[in-house]
């Protein structure tokens, strides 16, 4: 009988935009964006309106205050935010 190989599992949900430098940062520190959400006080789906493409209808601009934070906590730069509000 063969064995089967068994990937590792992942914590949280699969996300759909993994591109974003916020979202790169938070899977290199093993933390998922309801962990995210949570610590910042704010709900998963505040934080993927944070990280859609400017474009899109559903982006909304992050606060300055949480995008400093992010940049102290985990290196992400002020730059991978296209606008940002008080």
């Amino acid at each position: 009988m063969q064995s089967q190989q068994l990937e590792q599992a992942t914590r949280g949900r699969p996300m759909k935009y993994t591109d974003h430098p916020l979202i790169a940062a938070l899977k290199e520190h093993g933390v998922t964006m309801a962990e995210e959400a949570a610590s910042v006080k704010r709900s998963r789906a505040s934080l993927r309106s944070f990280v859609l493409d400017a474009s899109d209808p559903l982006y909304r601009p992050v606060p300055e205050k949480l995008a400093k934070l992010w940049a102290k906590k985990y290196g992400v730069p002020m730059s991978a935010w296209p606008r940002t509000r008080d």
